[in-house]
């Protein structure tokens, strides 16, 4: 009989690779029709997600999650009040995933009054490289291919800041000086992001970071609750990092069918402001 050694289970486990299939999403307001094609991870064996939590890792970033989807909703119906978010505005996305909230922004309002530009982030390589692949798919194509891109960016870490201002200085010079590196944003959003306690004092911090100062900057986040980070948490996190935080209505009539119920009425949306 072979000598049975856990080493040779742990690589095993590790030495597994997660599938992706495409997944389409189609998102409705006011007539129009806004379809996406996400390749998304095939939840993978229990040993595996189990190596991964050993190791410190994760593949929450590559799926698209309700919080994500409440936020296409909540946007599209104001969207259908005629309210332009983002007309003109430079627009950062925190935590983008599978990518479908930067994509639908970044599809708002063509030709007459888009966003000036749409940056996507996350913070894991690998859900970056899945977020770089969706946006090279034909269905989910910007008008302007100018408009949007995407990198990383880590929370809360000053040498990702310095990096991540670089690159939107080269991105989108016109928006954002070499000069003064003063890269800031008018709008950034946010969905189904903090599922671990230690994560809201470093999205507050990096939020603080980049929405601008100007009277009309806000920030949308769509959370639900996940493990110890309740509503509560998040509230308190806002403040404590010196915003102004609103709870918003949410229709749930006609949520997109991917948006478990379950996860949907646990849900809030906050507008994070300066204090005025």
């Amino acid at each position: 009989m072979a000598h049975h050694n856990a080493e040779d289970d742990e690589s095993s486990e590790c030495s597994y690779e997660p599938e992706y299939e495409p997944e389409t999403i189609s998102l409705y307001s006011e007539g129009e029709t806004y379809e996406f094609t996400m390749m998304t991870v095939v939840p993978p064996p229990i040993e595996y997600m189990a190596a991964l939590h050993t190791q410190h890792q994760e593949i929450s970033g590559r799926q698209v999650w309700c919080g994500s989807l409440l936020l296409c909703h909540y946007i599209l119906k104001q969207q259908g009040q005629q309210q332009n978010l983002f007309g003109g505005k430079r627009v950062l996305e925190l935590g983008s995933g599978a990518g479908i909230v930067g994509m639908l922004v970044s599809r708002l309002n063509h030709p007459h009054d888009p966003p000036s530009c749409v940056a996507m982030t996350d913070g894991d390589d690998r859900a970056l490289d899945l977020l770089l692949e969706n946006l090279q798919m034909e269905v989910n194509h910007c008008p302007d291919h100018s408009l949007v891109q995407a990198t990383t960016l880590r929370w809360g870490e000053k040498e990702h800041f310095r990096k991540f201002d670089d690159w939107c200085c080269q991105m989108w010079p016109k928006q954002f000086s070499f000069e003064d590196k003063h890269v800031e944003f008018e709008v950034i959003l946010a969905g189904d992001v903090l599922y671990k306690s230690e994560l809201p004092p470093l999205f507050f911090q990096t939020v603080q970071k980049y929405l601008s100062s100007s009277a009309e900057a806000f920030m949308l986040l769509c959370h639900v609750p996940r493990s110890t980070v309740d509503q509560e948490t998040v509230i308190q996190a806002a403040q404590t990092a010196g915003f102004d935080i609103e709870s918003m209505s949410i229709d749930l009539s006609d949520i997109p069918p991917e948006c478990p119920m379950e996860d949907a009425s646990r849900a809030r949306i906050y507008k994070i402001t300066r204090p005025s």
